[in-house]
């Protein structure tokens, strides 16, 4: 290196150029170390990302875990609502279907309401498909309401309380028919809907409301069996019974707990409604049974209400004949009073009656 009079130094400063390959060197360098740099800035990111997205879902799985604690898990309340509001309208229309075909026949050959019910819950019952709704169920105690599946399938229940179906357990029976009709819900996902069944006690109602009925449980007891038990759920009692089952302790799947209720009442609706026109007002089927008045199998006119139901055209043509409803007996006690005083006068009058010709002929005999 030349400095001052171009003379050579030997000497080497940390400020003079370095050589060109050095240099050369360096530029190579440079954009590797760039690049790394970037690299490493890059992955931190993702990793800082990465490790704040497990935080928030950790956060989110443990406030998912409190609400089920106390409430229900929400996501799955959320799919359920959905699929209640669907079920709902499809048994609005279920309702409203008209009854065609052999089964309006059959129907229009029945004339007690149980048997016309019966008829229509096998009716139902043959033609429903899975994860269908069928019913409704009403839980007054616990504030429950939601509308019935046909089947107890994971998809089925995920939809709200089910039905056990024939298929699976040919012992259980449709509302309407003998037997034992069972159903079964969640208590923590779902909607929960039988969260609470626990708290039912001895007397409370469970409310079925079908297409054809709506029939009334009073609650007689339950207790908790094991799961494979399926006996404790479909065997027949000797009278029809309503058996609800749940999972029980809740987030637990050890046991099944079981509520078992009794029909006090069944009211027909819909279809398995008759009415006559011109025939003692509006009464229905029952009341003229129960007034001792028969229906023939021709000669009435029958309307059907709400059920769509056509009537057979011998039967629409055959006259209508007024029938006087038979008079009902008083056995009040004027009744009563009357009716003896009736008889003790007429009893009177014969006497009178004998004891004068008895009279009469003696002095006959005498004057003789």
């Amino acid at each position: 290196m030349r400095i001052g009079n171009g003379m050579a130094d030997d000497s080497y400063s940390p400020f003079d150029r370095p050589p060109a390959s050095r240099r050369t060197f360096r530029r190579r360098l440079a954009p590797k170390r760039k690049r790394a740099s970037r690299r490493r800035t890059l992955g931190g990111r993702l990793a800082r990302s990465f490790s704040w997205l497990l935080i928030g879902l950790g956060a989110f799985a443990l406030l998912d875990a409190g609400v089920t604690m106390v409430w229900q898990e929400p996501l799955s309340a959320l799919y359920a609502t959905i699929q209640q509001n669907e079920l709902s309208s499809a048994l609005q229309a279920l309702e409203d279907e008209p009854i065609v075909g052999a089964e309006a026949h059959n129907l229009s050959l029945l004339h007690h309401t149980k048997a016309r019910m019966a008829l229509l819950a096998r009716h139902l019952e043959h033609t429903v498909t899975e994860g269908n709704a069928v019913g409704r169920i009403q839980i007054p105690r616990i504030g429950a309401n939601y509308v019935l599946v046909y089947g107890t399938s994971t998809s089925s229940l995920e939809k709200g309380p089910g039905i056990y179906s024939g298929s699976v357990y040919p012992l259980r029976s449709f509302p309407g028919l003998r037997g034992t009709t069972a159903i079964a819900g969640h208590r923590t996902t779902f909607l929960a809907p039988f969260r609470h069944i626990n708290e039912l006690r001895p007397g409370d109602e469970i409310i079925l409301t079908m297409p054809y009925g709506r029939f009334t449980y009073t609650v007689m007891t339950q207790r908790s069996v094991s799961p494979t038990d399926i006996s404790a759920v479909v065997q027949p009692a000797g009278y029809p019974r309503l058996v609800l089952s749940a999972c029980t302790p809740p987030f637990s799947a050890a046991e099944r707990l079981l509520v078992y209720a009794r029909l006090t009442q069944a009211v027909p609706l819909g279809p398995a409604r008759l009415y006559t026109e011109r025939l003692i007002g509006r009464w229905d089927e029952h009341s003229l049974v129960a007034a001792g008045i028969g229906l023939p199998q021709g000669g009435l006119r029958t309307r059907f209400i709400s059920s769509g139901v056509q009537i057979p055209q011998a039967v629409a043509a055959s006259p209508v004949h007024p029938v006087a409803a038979p008079p009902v007996p008083a056995h009040d006690d004027q009744t009563h009073h009357r009716h003896h005083k009736h008889h003790h006068h007429k009893h009177r009058h014969r006497h009178r009656h004998r004891h004068r010709h008895r009279h009469r002929h003696r002095r006959h005999h005498r004057s003789r």
